[in-house]
């Protein structure tokens, strides 16, 4: 494993986050086979994730970002570095606009895409239809562009925080 454990404190001590050591992530994915995290954490806030992130970067520590789980296998051997879930309720926030005044809806990157495209469809909005059946979180569903065939994520994207 790598030099986390020297570091652990000063990389999450004094933040909101829930942290926990040698974790097991492999039951945490679709297939529910795999390893551990050296590190699992749930930041509480945009701001604590922010400084985790950047105290990775100063130290050389090794971030991956574990959304849904779909598509996704662990190394039997594990996961070096730290482990981040968008879990907590600041990161499962969805905040819609429904005034008709072309305000964007707001959200969060752990939110799961297929409610979204689901709650979208009842909203009237259109533009998400696309999507519909790709397991993801918003954030996952971003970083990779999901889409097909019939368009993308990135069609229906005003803006990025």
């Amino acid at each position: 494993m790598s030099t986390l454990i020297t570091v652990k404190e000063t990389l999450w001590s004094d933040l909101d986050v829930e942290a926990t050591l040698d974790a097991p992530i492999g039951p945490l994915t679709w297939y529910e086979t795999g390893g551990r995290a050296e590190a699992l954490i749930s930041p509480k806030s945009v701001k604590a994730l922010q400084l985790l992130c950047q105290r990775c970067d100063e130290s050389g520590i090794p971030v991956r970002v574990l959304g849904s789980g779909a598509n996704l296998l662990v190394a039997d051997d594990g996961v070096d570095g730290v482990v981040i879930r968008l879990n907590q309720p600041t990161f499962q926030e969805t905040l819609w606009n429904d005034s008709g005044n072309g305000d964007p809806t707001r959200i969060s990157a752990g939110v799961d895409l297929m409610g979204i495209v689901q709650e979208s469809a009842r909203r009237g909005f259109a533009g998400l239809s696309q999507l519909a059946g790709i397991p993801a979180t918003i954030g996952g569903a971003i970083c990779m562009n999901a889409g097909g065939a019939y368009g993308d994520v990135a069609q229906s994207i005003h803006s990025i925080e």
